[in-house]
């Protein structure tokens, strides 16, 4: 969930979509994201991302990379 946040924060601030490569590098700085290579990085990345989509956390924005916060919370139930 912290990974969420930080794309909201990201959003906030920017008050645009965050392109994916910022938003894993401020993962990766708070310690939330790693990996043996880059690649692992991204890929541990990816797996996150799909994670969050599916929980509605976040959502794809309109360009390749590019997400938004989610609108709805989640219902773990």
């Amino acid at each position: 969930m912290e990974i969420a946040a930080i794309l909201q924060t990201l959003s906030i601030k920017s008050n645009t979509a965050v392109k994916v490569g910022a938003w894993r590098d401020r993962c990766v700085e708070a310690g939330l994201i790693g990996g043996a290579s880059e690649s692992a990085i991204r890929r541990n990345m990816e797996r996150a991302v799909r994670r969050l989509v599916g929980f509605g956390l976040v959502r794809k924005g309109a360009g390749k990379g590019i997400y938004l916060p989610g609108m709805q919370e989640p219902d773990f139930e």
